[in-house]
């Protein structure tokens, strides 16, 4: 059992993360007093909102599936609210870039001493990728070797402020299970071995929220709000008591419904025709200012899995006329169950209906590197025809190294919807075989996009479509660009079992720096699926806290400390140090700015162990 401990630092940082939490869901309005009165109304006196939902930090890994058993919190007279009504599958792998609303549960009001949440490993479903981007299925251990079964997470509030449910606010809280920092990755001549020590970060504050994925079924309809309700089905459950919530449209809206694209303008009427409980999937958008969900894409009826069709997700990685070859396969079965085939072979036809961003296309929209959903008839486990069915294109996250920006952006790739270029073959992709793309020369459609902060081998990271097949150059056309300055970045070193004195190199309110000497396998910058190893480097970047509020962590055995302000992160980490305690490793998520060799972070963690150990 993992224990979080918040002294009087966090005790901040939880009222931020667990109960200063936006109103946006079970009839919330552009106000918070009219949320404020709905909640109200509806849960009486005596009862408060918590929302949760999850999502994960990037990690090397192909899938990562576990069951998530129980999300509780436990009242000061010691009554415990279960949170999440029974146990839920997820991988998380899948939500680098989304977040998925998993519960909204009601709550007896007052002061609550903790939160846990619990991870079963006995069914996990583990695949990390070689350097070569195949697929390697990872067996999973603890810090000591041995077998991981079940793990529990949990935090204890302490000090003079409670975490408080309040029957007038929705306490929202989104889990982020850091994959990365969790695990430790070992490549082995039969597999894999995964190490665990789970992270898991609490997030309210929404800064810089990701998109957020809601599934259910279809309540309401009302017009004059321009808002449905949905009775949350969250992952690939099909019964459960979830909770409810609005969700609310505008012109920007996307709408398939029952196979079609649907007019903006006609698409909420749409969904009003439906039969009742149909079937929906919303993409979509959290305003923390407005208070507000919006959907950018609703998916209603038969384009949703539930209605008895098979389902396949995943990425072309090569093409020969009308038969697809997908890698990252995950096929959700019309019964209800899910499989992961990391290889898969789909057949289209004329009569398969494409979409792409909301808009009928083409077969020859789908090329190398389309990241695909697709609905048809699963013939075996390495089989799906889908020509009677439909390919729906969801963008793609290309990153790599810039290379030439004269004539237009070129860049080498490093991955392609998470994968290394070493999986796809590009024959057919070019106007002529000449023209076919090569990974190590990409070329990329920037349109109005401004380039001209890149230079020669920045890192960048690039979303949007890859061009038609037989269309190429260019190789993709983006939609949206981020250098290396505002990348998303990870930083780890790690110090091997038996841990560093001397790692800790200046540790003021300024930042963080710690010592290259004694690292184990972990020491490197990662942005993009791009490594930079800091042994390159003169010195270790100097770790910069948040300007404002961050998550700043310190685990020792079974125990984490978090701090939500830095210079009280800095005095209990001296403390530790002067009393003997040594690094074995250190994580922090932000961006890495080469110019000055630092690394800003809001959120870092830094693990010590007794030198007796």
């Amino acid at each position: 059992m993992f224990k979080f401990t918040f002294g009087r630092p966090l005790i901040g940082l939880f009222t931020a993360l667990l109960l200063a939490f936006s109103t946006f869901l079970t009839g919330c309005g552009g106000s918070s007093s009219t949320t404020d009165a709905i909640s109200a109304a509806n849960l009486g006196e005596d009862q408060g909102q918590v929302l949760v939902s999850l999502t994960d930090a990037e990690g090397d890994f192909l899938t990562y599936q576990v069951d998530v058993t129980a999300i509780t919190l436990m009242h000061s007279d010691g009554t415990q609210v279960d949170l999440l009504p029974e146990t839920t599958s997820v991988d998380f792998a899948q939500y680098v870039d989304t977040s998925e609303l998993l519960s909204v549960t009601s709550a007896p009001r007052g002061v609550y001493d903790s939160a846990s949440i619990s991870l079963d490993f006995g069914n996990s479903v583990i695949t990390v990728q070689d350097e070569s981007g195949n697929p390697v299925v990872a067996s999973v251990v603890d810090e000591d070797g041995t077998a991981v079964s079940e793990l529990t997470v949990q935090l204890n509030f302490n000090g003079n402020e409670h975490f408080v449910v309040n029957p007038r606010k929705i306490a929202h809280v989104t889990l982020d299970f850091d994959l990365d920092a969790s695990n430790s990755i070992e490549l082995t001549e039969t597999g894999a071995v995964v190490t665990v020590s789970p992270v898991l970060m609490a997030d309210t504050q929404h800064k810089d929220p990701k998109p957020f994925r809601l599934r259910g079924l279809l309540q309401e309809v009302d017009s004059e709000t321009q808002s449905f309700t949905l009775d949350l089905r969250p992952f690939r459950k099909r019964h459960g008591r979830f909770g409810s919530t609005d969700v609310y449209v505008d012109d920007t809206t996307n709408y398939e419904i029952d196979g079609e694209v649907t007019a903006n303008d006609q698409g909420l009427a749409a969904l009003a025709e439906l039969d009742a409980e149909a079937s929906v999937v919303v993409s979509g958008i959290w305003s923390k200012e407005e208070h507000t969900f919006t959907a950018t894409e609703v998916l209603a009826g038969s384009s949703v899995a539930w209605n008895n069709i098979d389902v396949l997700r995943g990425t072309v990685v090569a093409r020969s006329e009308n038969t697809l070859t997908v890698k990252g396969a995950l096929v959700e079965l019309s019964s209800g169950h899910a499989r992961f085939n990391d290889t898969l072979t789909l057949t289209i036809a004329d009569t398969t209906s494409v979409h792409k961003y909301g808009e009928e296309a083409d077969s020859a929209t789908i090329s190398i590197g389309s990241a695909i959903h697709a609905t048809g008839d699963v013939i075996s486990d390495t089989e799906m025809d889908a020509s009677a069915g439909l390919v729906r294109l969801r963008k793609v996250s290309v990153s790599g190294s810039v290379i030439s920006t004269e004539e237009g952006l070129a860049i080498d790739v490093a991955l392609i919807d998470g994968r290394r270029p070493d999986v796809f073959d590009f024959t057919g992709t070019g106007q002529s075989a000449e023209q076919d793309t090569n990974a190590a020369e990409y070329e990329i459609d920037t349109a109005e996009l401004n380039t001209e902060h890149l230079a020669v081998n920045d890192p960048v990271r690039i979303r949007g479509y890859v061009n038609d097949f037989g269309a190429a150059p260019a190789d993709f056309i983006a939609h949206t660009l981020v250098g290396a300055r505002y990348m998303k970045a990870g930083l780890s070193i790690d110090y091997g079992r038996k841990g560093s004195t001397t790692a800790v190199q200046q540790n003021t309110e300024a930042g963080l720096q710690l010592s290259l000497a004694d690292t184990g396998r972990h020491h490197h910058v990662g942005r993009g699926g791009m490594p930079l190893d800091m042994h390159n480097l003169d010195t270790m970047p100097l770790v910069v806290p948040a300007e404002d509020e961050g998550i700043y962590s310190i685990t020792i055995d079974d125990q984490i400390e978090v701090y939500l302000d830095y210079s009280e992160f800095a005095t209990a980490l001296d403390d530790y140090l002067a009393n003997g305690m040594i690094v074995v490793r250190f994580d922090a998520h932000g961006q890495y700015n080469a110019e000055n060799n630092d690394f800003e972070s809001a959120r870092l963690r830094i693990r010590l162990a007794s030198a007796e150990d």
